[in-house]
């Protein structure tokens, strides 16, 4: 039976949103439901009156809410070239 199928066919019939990427979270197979730097689960979330995620971060964190339960913590780096005197 593919439960995911079944699931995603249920939100679908509800006329709730489904959002479909590959790899949203690391490995979920071994626990860690940690999404990535690039996952489309970023900052597409709402407020749903959670204010931490499963590691005790707060929420949000960035532009706005992390659909899951991690809230990506990941730094945006700003790159500056070096200049030498």
């Amino acid at each position: 039976m593919n439960v995911r199928g079944l699931f995603l066919g249920l939100l679908a019939a509800a006329g709730l949103a489904v959002l479909a990427a590959a790899h949203p979270v690391t490995a979920p197979a071994g626990g860690n439901y940690h999404i990535g730097p690039t996952s489309a689960a970023r900052d597409a979330g709402v407020a749903a009156g959670i204010h931490t995620d499963i590691d005790g971060d707060p929420r949000p964190f960035g532009a706005g809410y992390d659909i899951g339960a991690d809230e990506s913590l990941t730094p945006f780096w700003i790159y500056l070239p070096l200049v030498f005197r």
